[in-house]
């Protein structure tokens, strides 16, 4: 295969380890740029994980001779990528955190990770539904590579640029934007699968996209004060609100108790 098809493989299996299946390799503390796919038979019988970096390549297997369910819900990224991931820090101890380098022929664009098109403002601030029901803001906006003269031309319009109307609005809680999405949809890294350190894009850090945002790069949530409400979204007004309500639905509930206690 040619170099720059090499490449965008091995950033697409980067993400794996960075933000999908494998993601407990971060969190079981493997820092190093590495990429890999996780393999899980039909009813839990195999788990498979084959992963590298620039200097190993390693592949685990966790199985019986006699094939039968290892346990259930042992999905490869529970099972095998740990195992693969204490094994690796002991045998890259001491390689330093290179990745493969990136071919002349392809570019790092900036895109937003639910139309794969150019971001536009509204981009930079999606609220999402996190899996415990709490709105955050989010940014949809990463960097993704491409072959030059493949790059995508249009801008997204899912997330439209907000009127100054509809900024003001958001900051008094009365948002007119879309309704939030749920975190699954939009394919988000998971935080404590992204460690502190590594580089762009086989490492989870990336600090050295060439957009300044990498692939895995997630945005923390954001809390907001008034001005950036104006100019963004109602975040602050809307929790408050959805605290007060709930505060109120609890107190509703402890004086019914009382009363159907007395009689």
């Amino acid at each position: 295969i040619s170099e720059s098809t090499a490449f965008l493989m091995a950033s697409m299996l980067a993400d794996v380890i960075n933000s999908g299946t494998a993601y407990r390799a971060r969190q079981a503390g493997f820092t190093l740029p590495a990429a890999g796919k996780t393999g899980t038979t039909n009813d839990y019988v195999d788990a498979w994980f084959v992963g590298f970096t620039p200097q190993v390549v390693t592949g685990v297997w966790i199985g019986f001779d006699q094939p039968k369910t290892i346990i259930r819900g042992g999905y490869a990224g529970e099972v095998a990528v740990p195992t693969w991931a204490n094994f690796m820090k002991v045998a890259t101890k001491g390689h330093k955190p290179e990745w493969i380098a990136r071919p002349s022929d392809i570019a790092g664009t900036n895109v937003c990770r639910l139309s794969g098109l150019l971001p536009n403002d509204g981009c930079d601030g999606v609220d999402v539904v996190s899996r415990d029901g709490s709105v955050e803001s989010r940014s949809m906006i990463y960097t993704e590579y491409f072959v030059r003269g493949t790059q995508p031309s249009a801008v997204c319009s899912l997330h439209p640029r907000r009127s100054f109307m509809d900024a003001l609005a958001g900051a008094f809680g009365k948002d007119t934007g879309p309704p939030p999405i749920p975190s699954d949809s939009a394919a988000l890294p998971t935080p404590p699968a992204r460690p502190t350190t590594g580089t762009s894009p086989g490492g989870a850090a990336g600090a050295g996209s060439p957009a300044g945002a990498s692939r895995e790069e997630a945005e923390a949530p954001r809390r907001r004060g008034f001005w950036s409400r104006v100019l963004g979204r109602g975040d602050d007004n809307r929790k408050e609100e959805e605290e007060k309500k709930r505060q109120d639905e609890q107190k509703k509930a402890q004086e019914q108790q009382k009363k159907g206690g007395g009689r």
